[in-house]
Order: structure tokens, then C-alpha cells, then sequence
């Protein structure tokens, strides 16, 4: 019998929600392991199981029986190869260099990510979120050249495109004019991840909705929880 996954995270989308997406598609046997960041819910984490989980204990994490797996892409790549039917989200089986392709987009929208999150965390983000955003197009545009007219990133979904889609709708949040402006190409590709049948029933659980914030309101100077919340009514 195999054991159910455990996987741990905040209680907030952040680097997890990438993994909820990635658990609910690959219809992994799972349950989530919530912390709270908040005074006094959060010393469950860092005073209790980030000091009980070794080695390199960190959100998020995956448990699996008895064996403890920390970091974001890691977690990911294990979840994918434990399940072979989905080998193909990591290009296992397609092309010959195709997994190293999926490696090397992952890597240009992590990039992405860094300059986006750290805005974020910035207390003057609504001052410079412009020009700061702007930086981003020049990979953003290498995306598009990339994609071509795929749905997704390649001719077939991949872990990429989970990372990518939260990207988007951190761009999004933090401006939507200047994302339509310059990022409209993307709109049909969020639409088509979302639209994905076993997504799209996720869409509409408790479980997905309870994640209303992309970054911790005691942390960031912005969480996005406006625009979540105006989101997710598409999918009730």
C-alpha cells in the first residue's frame, strides 16, 4: 500500500500553489500540511516541525512514509516521477532534449519570478512597480518567441507552465493595464490552464479558495488579495 503525500506549506499561494496545481493534475493521493503566519500559529513551524524535519528543513516540503523532501523544484520534479503517467510534464518520453528544455524554461521564469516577488516586498511598490515590471518583458518576449502558437509553453503541458501561470498573475495584480499592454498574448493561455478538467475542479473547493494571498500581509507590501479574490468569482 502506498502512503499518502503529505504536503506542507503556508497558508497562502506563494511558491505552494504551483504544487497544489501540480498534486490536484497528477490526482495524487495528498493532504496538505497548513501553517499559519501569524503570531503565535506560526511557532507550529518554527519552533516545532522546522526543528523536528532534517535535513534542510523549509517550506514547502513533501512527506512521503518516511522520507522528507524540502525545496520548491525539487518537491516538484519528485511529485511528477512518482506518478509515470505524467512523466511527459517534465519531458520525460517526448524529445531527446526536451527534459532539458523544460529544465531551461523553468529556470528563465524563476528569473522572472525573483524580480516580481522581491517588488512585492518592496515598500514603495506602487512607485516603481512600472519600471520595475518592464524589466521582465525582455524574458517575458523570449517566452512568446518560444511558444510560438502552442496552447501551452511546448506542444504539451509541462511543470513550466504551472510556474508561469502564477507568474502572470502576479504581473497582473500588480498592474493589468500595463499587462494587457504588453502581455495580452498571455490572456488566452491562462484562460487554457485554468479550463484544464482536473484544474478546473479544484477551482471550485474549499481548499483552493482558502489560499487568498499570494505573499504573507505581515511580510510583503503587497498580497495580491483583492485581485485573487476578483478572480477566483469566475469559478464558482
Amino acid at each position: 500500500m502506498t502512503s499518502k503525500l503529505i504536503f506542507g506549506y503556508w497558508n497562502g499561494r506563494g511558491r505552494g500553489q504551483q504544487i497544489r496545481f501540480l498534486l490536484e493534475y497528477v490526482e495524487a493521493d495528498y493532504e496538505e500540511k497548513t501553517y499559519i503566519f501569524s503570531e503565535p500559529e506560526q511557532d507550529e513551524w518554527f519552533k516545532k516541525d522546522k526543528k523536528a524535519l532534517k535535513p534542510f528543513p523549509n517550506l514547502p516540503y513533501i512527506i512521503d512514509g518516511d522520507f522528507y523532501l524540502s525545496e520548491h523544484d525539487v518537491v516538484i520534479k519528485y511529485i511528477v516521477k512518482k506518478h509515470p503517467k505524467y512523466h511527459e510534464l517534465i519531458g520525460i518520453g517526448k524529445g531527446p532534449n526536451d527534459e532539458f528544455i523544460v529544465d531551461q524554461l523553468v529556470s528563465v521564469i524563476n528569473d522572472i519570478r525573483a524580480t516580481i516577488k522581491d517588488l512585492c516586498f518592496n515598500p514603495k511598490v506602487q512607485e516603481v512597480k512600472k519600471e520595475v515590471l518592464a524589466t521582465t518583458h525582455t524574458k517575458f518576449n523570449q517566452l512568446i518567441e518560444f511558444k510560438k502558437t502552442n496552447t501551452f509553453l511546448l506542444p504539451y503541458l509541462t511543470i513550466a507552465d504551472f510556474k508561469l501561470i502564477e507568474v502572470l498573475l502576479y504581473y497582473k495584480a500588480l498592474d493589468a493595464d500595463q499587462f494587457d499592454a504588453n502581455l495580452n498574448v498571455f490572456n488566452p493561455y491562462i484562460y487554457h490552464f485554468h479550463s484544464l478538467p482536473r484544474i478546473s475542479e479544484y477551482l471550485k473547493t474549499d481548499r483552493y479558495k482558502s489560499n487568498t494571498v499570494f505573499f504573507p500581509i505581515q511580510k510583503s507590501s503587497f498580497t495580491g488579495y483583492e485581485f485573487i479574490e476578483e478572480f477566483n468569482k469566475q469559478f464558482v
